[in-house]
């Protein structure tokens, strides 16, 4: 009976499978690579993208001591889902490490689920002579319990605002590393955290994309500001035949991050532009002498 369940569960997965078809005219035209990759898993029900570096888990012990480096209690308790190690580059023997509770018994595969229902932890590891992991720094724990509730957003973890009018978007999941060059000031190098919203107004959908950068601030991993970085708004149909189409692109913006040569109070300051047909607008970010960026001034023309 176990191997006819089997059997009918692999049938309805592939019955479930709608094979994605795309107007020549409409992908093409998306400059984002990962928005393109984000369309894909959005639009088809294929296996996700380990943008994470799971593969690094083929012993599961392995990552079970790492836990045990973050939080020895940890270790023994959660449903860990989805969980990786990536070296960071350009930085030798330092490698990032991500691990997601999931409370309920679905499992995203290479996504990190809803922040809202477990927890989610980043931490900086060395790897020493003793070929052995250990911390760099205290590391960061987002626990999702604390966001029931929290109606004020104490909570600003994977919040994600709208650049113009600051309005929340939503919460969103982690989705990736941002390993660019990102370094604010001569000491101190950041690495992004990127995590998507998607939402369904029909016929228009979007996916929108926010990073958090990341840095060790007096011995602490701490994400140190959180903006968007993409947007996307596109519609859909489903075929005759069962595949999703993709009909139009309605909009598409990227929104970069530039790291500024000038500072304050001995960190770089940080602006995040959005770029438009007619102009730009910018918002500046300075440090705040503590522990992260704060809005400082909004700038540009339309």
């Amino acid at each position: 009976m176990k191997f006819v369940g089997i059997i009918l569960l692999l049938f309805a997965s592939m019955v479930m499978a709608k094979p994605i078809k795309v107007s020549q005219n409409s992908y093409p035209t998306i400059k984002y690579k990962a928005g393109k990759e984000y369309l894909a898993e959005q639009l088809s029900r294929s296996e996700q993208k380990d943008r994470f570096g799971r593969h690094f888990f083929a012993n599961p012990q392995e990552f079970r001591k790492i836990l045990a480096l973050v939080d020895p209690e940890l270790a023994a308790q959660g449903k860990w889902h989805s969980m990786g190690i990536q070296p960071w580059p350009n930085h030798p023997g330092n490698y990032i490490f991500i691990a997601c509770d999931h409370q309920t018994n679905q499992d995203e595969q290479f996504f990190c689920p809803d922040p809202a229902q477990g927890k989610t932890i980043i931490a900086l590891l060395k790897y020493n002579a003793k070929k052995e992991f250990i911390l760099a720094a205290k590391p960061w724990i987002n626990d999702g319990e604390a966001l029931a509730g929290d109606r004020d957003d104490r909570n600003k973890a994977f919040l994600l605002r709208d650049g113009d009018s600051d309005e929340i978007i939503g919460r969103g999941r982690p989705a990736g590393f941002d390993f660019t060059r990102y370094r604010l000031s001569a000491k101190v190098s950041a690495f992004g955290l990127k995590y998507i919203v998607t939402h369904y107004h029909r016929p228009t959908k979007t996916i929108d994309e926010g990073v958090m950068l990341f840095a060790v601030i007096n011995g602490h991993l701490r994400p140190l500001i959180n903006v968007p970085t993409y947007h996307l708004a596109f519609d859909t149909e489903t075929g005759d035949d069962g595949t999703i189409h993709l009909n139009h692109v309605f909009e598409e913006n990227i929104y970069p991050l530039i790291v500024q040569s000038n500072s304050y109070k001995g960190m770089h300051i940080v602006d995040w532009i959005d770029q438009r047909k007619k102009g730009f607008w910018a918002t500046r970010y300075v440090w705040d002498g503590i522990n992260r960026y704060r809005i400082y001034i909004s700038y540009g023309s339309d």
